[in-house]
Formats: C-alpha cells, structure tokens, sequence
C-alpha cells in the first residue's frame, strides 16, 4: 500500500494499511457488479480523512480507522466511500 507521490503525506502503520486493504479488498471481491477496483491508500494522520479520486484511489487516514472498533465499523466506512464512487462513475 502506498501514498500517491503528489500527495506528501505520511504513510501509516503498516497493520493498519494491510487491515484496509484486505477489508477493502474483500469487499470488491464480494461485490463484483460494481465494476471497480480501487487502490486502497492509508494516510498516516490522526485526523478522520476519507476521500476517493475517480474510481482508481480510495484514501482513508490511519486516525478514521483507529475510531472503527471492528472490522464491521471499518467496512460500513469503506462500503459509503464505493457507493459515492459507484454515484459518481
């Protein structure tokens, strides 16, 4: 998982980066009909940051997911990013 270069920030932990890229990964996998496959990006800041660009990158910050308990909280997180993404495409 990595930071796109143009953005400077710093890249989180890599447990944390792994748990949102396998979540988001199975998630895609479960729901091919959406005819997407983001890259998933983890941004090493505290702050809650959620964004996507296009339907290529979804980016959420070490600090948002540390606030997700349980995989399921996680997922309810990703899963409202990819229907904006899926809205937009």
């Amino acid at each position: 998982v990595k930071v796109p270069r143009d953005l400077k920030l710093p890249a989180a932990h890599v447990a944390t980066a792994e748990r949102v890229d396998t979540l988001g990964r199975k998630i895609i996998g479960q729901n091919t009909f959406t005819g997407i496959e983001p890259m998933f990006h983890t941004l090493g800041v505290p702050e809650a940051v959620l964004f996507h660009r296009g339907t290529e990158e979804l980016f959420v910050s070490e600090g948002l997911v540390a606030k997700c308990k349980t995989d399921a909280e996680l997922a309810a997180v990703l899963c409202a990013e990819l229907g904006q993404m899926m809205a937009e495409k």
